[in-house]
């Protein structure tokens, strides 16, 4: 993905790629995204000033994506 925004202004990190209007967050993990991974995600998320999070993860706990959605991600 910074190969394909290279062009454009962007944040990153370790597992993350900010662009204007939006986080794509990846979780190195091989389990689903559990209720123990949302303060990261969460964290950076307010870091970048971000509400729309594009989460790539082999899959999500229905609790875990119900919290997101009350932070308002």
């Amino acid at each position: 993905m910074k190969t394909i925004l290279k062009n454009h202004i962007f944040e990153s990190g370790l597992n993350y790629i900010s662009v204007k209007n939006a986080l794509f967050y990846v979780n190195f993990k091989f389990g689903n995204v559990t209720i123990n991974d949302l303060p990261n995600i969460y964290t950076t998320a307010q870091k970048c000033g971000k509400t729309r999070v594009f989460l790539f993860a082999r899959g999500i706990e229905r609790k875990a994506l119900r919290l997101l959605e009350t932070y308002g991600i």
